[in-house]
Order: structure tokens, then sequence, then C-alpha cells
């Protein structure tokens, strides 16, 4: 019985989270990349997964529910939402932070959240397509002559 009503509990929690996290609000867009000291990049890309994690040095760190935009194979932007953020105290500025799929520009989740995006960090134009490799991809491209850093 106790299990079944912490179960109840726990979904409860878990739906007000995400509803709050889903809420209508100002939200800033992060862009992956940048340069010294001001980055944000994969810990490790896995693809396929909806959940990542992704660490960065900001003078103005992300809050949850705040935009990431990242190159994808498609050619087409992906964007996902930082569920979580853990600020270091050594750097300051440095942060790690999980973040979640949101889709496409013009699909799903992505559809609802952008138009509410209403101020934009990063500089970044274009991002070198090697930002968005895996550990091991990278090293493989590298070590086989095959990674061209632009």
């Amino acid at each position: 019985m106790f299990q079944r009503l912490k179960a109840k509990l726990e979904e409860r929690r878990q739906d007000k989270k995400k509803r709050k996290l889903y809420e209508q609000r100002e939200r800033r867009l992060y862009k992956l990349g940048g340069g010294w000291g001001n980055k944000i990049s994969f810990c490790e890309f896995e693809a396929g997964k909806a959940v990542q994690r992704v660490h960065g040095f900001k003078h103005r760190i992300p809050k949850v529910g705040d935009v990431l935009q990242t190159p994808m194979n498609s050619g087409k932007p992906g964007y996902w939402m930082f569920t979580e953020i853990e600020p270091c105290r050594d750097p300051r500025d440095m942060f790690f932070a999980t973040i979640q799929a949101l889709g496409y520009e013009d699909e799903g989740d992505a559809r609802d959240i952008l138009p509410q995006v209403t101020e934009f960090d990063s500089q970044v134009d274009d991002v070198p397509a090697y930002l968005t490799m895996s550990r091991d991809e990278y090293y493989q491209k590298k070590d086989t002559g095959l990674l061209h850093l632009a």
C-alpha cells in the first residue's frame, strides 16, 4: 500500500516538474560551440539518446528551461532543453547540465518552445562538425586523417 502511494506521489511530482518546465515563459537560446571561456560542448554525445550531458563556460549560465541549438547530421539544427544545471564553484563560469531533445524547429516540442525564445547568447554562426562527434569517432577520424578542422 505504501509503495503505491509513494509511486503516485512521485508521478505527481514528475508531472508538476514537467508542467513547470514547459510552461509559457521567456527563454534564452544558446548555441553549441564557441571559443575559450564562452563555449558549450557535449560531454560525450550518444546518438539516438533523447537525454544528453553537456558542459560549458558562460558568463551567464543557462537556466532550467533554456534552449540549446546544435547542428545535426541531417543538416538541420536540433533543439534541446536544459532540464538540470549543476554550476561549479571554481571556475565560477563553468557548469554541467542535462539536456532533453525537443526535436527540429518545425517538429514536436520545439514548435511550441521556440516561439518563447526572446534572447540569444552566442555569436557562433557555424559550428564545425567535429564538435558533435563522440570522442571515439573524433580520434578514429583523426588517426585515419579524415578529420578536417575548419
